[in-house]
């Protein structure tokens, strides 16, 4: 248990968008694709896809454990405190920030996260993120889009207030660049991320099809036609 310095108030971990128990078990089955891939042929080849359905599962299972073992924080104090993200299925680290370090807050979203409201807010130093553990990038993947403004404002040290997660109302200094659109939809294949996942399916969807037609061509072709007539 972390006790809090004297005069500073202990500030709760908090977890990621919920949404992303959607988008973790996707991120790992891409990830596990070769894998996949073996079990394909493996259950081709023997007639049992037991191997299909344990790598499926063990993508979801590991997908899901990612988001209740990932949570952040980030401490009132705009000059002492800090932003911390705790992560890690067996090997646990916690990366740790000073806010008065900050220099800029940058967003991605990837093609389900479009689909899904959210957004990858990724906070730069300007040097390397180091954690208890080791290193690492920065990044809360992911939040909702509509608390990007007030997070950003927050971590630029705009609001000394921290983080609620009941709170979602935006900063009034903030200003409105752009409205996210229905429409935009049309578009997310477009994106680099969404053209590398589509490659990434076509590919894997190409070498099932193709090593499920040569198996048992392979077989067919080492058949003794004598003994297939003796059998007629």
């Amino acid at each position: 248990m972390t006790v809090a310095p004297p005069g500073r108030t202990e500030i709760a971990w908090q977890r990621l968008s919920p949404r992303m128990l959607l988008i973790h078990p996707v991120h790992e089955l891409l990830r596990e694709l070769p894998l996949l891939i073996g079990g394909l042929v493996l259950g081709s080849t023997t007639g049992n896809q037991s191997w299909t359905v344990a790598v499926l599962a063990l993508s979801a299972v590991v997908g899901v454990a990612r988001w209740f073992t990932t949570s952040y924080r980030i401490e009132a104090d705009p000059e002492s405190g800090q932003v911390q993200l705790r992560a890690g299925l067996l090997h646990r680290k916690v990366l740790s920030v000073p806010r008065n370090r900050i220099r800029s807050v940058q967003t991605d979203a990837r093609l389900l996260h479009r689909l899904f409201g959210l957004a990858v807010l990724r906070v730069s130093t300007g040097q390397e993120t180091r954690g208890e553990h080791g290193s690492g990038a920065f990044e809360l993947d992911a939040v909702r889009v509509e608390q990007v403004p007030r997070l950003r404002a927050i971590l630029l040290a705009e609001s000394p207030q921290p983080v609620d997660a009941t709170t979602t109302e935006p900063v009034a200094s903030s200003t409105v660049l752009a409205r996210w659109q229905p429409s935009w939809l049309r578009y997310s294949p477009l994106s680099l991320s969404g053209l590398l996942t589509m490659a990434a399916a076509s590919l894997g969807i190409a070498a099932v099809t193709a090593l499920a037609g040569y198996i048992p061509a392979r077989r067919a072709t080492g058949i003794d036609p004598m003994r297939a007539l003796r059998w007629e």
